[in-house]
């Protein structure tokens, strides 16, 4: 975590140093990956994001960070939608989701869109006598406000995240757990700005409140409370 903040900080130096160098056509709307806008150009937004989770001391036994790199993208749709989609990995757990977004710019500084996303969740573990994998499917309604300060875009996003149905293997044995449960909320914010030309750097903090983290899954299964899981990531658009 330690680490994570030093980088922070760097990068915060460096955009900063950057940013003083204008470019006439650059719009931070536009450039966004948060920011809910609807370009009509079709065009593909794609961000690449390294997201840094601290899991509770008892998971673990220990406290442990777990980076966790994140491809995301934003495809522009008709009437004010965008499609969403996100792959997530850490080799022993990974998730991919597609979702939809209806996106609301009341003026050049403040916007809002709300959204679904619906996310497959896989993994796998094989340590010494340890051989365990998961299946999961998770549904993700979320709101997001943002607001644009000359050219920096903060966001604040909140979504739920309600488990479908989850499988477990251990070796030939199936463990099902409950189906459609509920499994918390997420709050998150984000700061985007230009970090050289047309590519914009991507700062958040977000916080878990939830029971079952699909990174974490091994460790889930004896725990029944909700925790909260601190969240830092570092983002680029391209």
């Amino acid at each position: 975590m330690k680490n994570t903040l030093f980088l922070l900080s760097f990068l915060c130096l460096v955009n900063f140093s950057v940013a003083q160098e204008k470019q006439e056509d650059f719009d931070i709307i536009r450039a966004s990956l948060y920011y809910p806008y609807a370009p009509k150009l079709r065009k593909i937004k794609v961000a690449i994001i390294v997201q840094t989770y601290k899991f509770p001391e008892p998971w673990l036994e220990g406290a442990y960070s777990v980076p966790f790199i994140n491809l995301q993208g934003r495809i522009p749709l008709k009437k004010n939608f965008t499609a969403q989609f996100n792959l997530g990995t850490i080799i022993a757990s990974n998730q991919l989701s597609v979702g939809f977004r209806w996106n609301k710019q009341f003026d050049s500084k403040f916007a809002f869109n709300i959204g679904y996303d619906f996310a497959v969740v896989f993994g796998g573990l094989t340590i010494a006598d340890f051989d365990t994998r998961v299946a999961a499917s998770i549904h993700y309604p979320n709101f997001a406000f943002s607001y644009r300060y000359k050219d920096v875009a903060f966001t604040i996003k909140s979504e739920l995240n309600i488990v479908g149905d989850v499988k477990i293997w251990t070796g030939e044995n199936v463990t099902t757990g409950e189906n459609n449960f509920y499994n918390g909320f997420t709050v998150g914010l984000y700061m985007e700005q230009r970090l050289w030309k047309n590519h914009v750097i991507i700062l958040g903090l977000k916080n878990h409140y939830t029971k079952f983290s699909y990174i974490a899954w091994p460790a889930f299964s004896t725990f029944n409370r909700f925790y909260n899981i601190p969240e830092i990531s570092i983002g680029l658009v391209l």
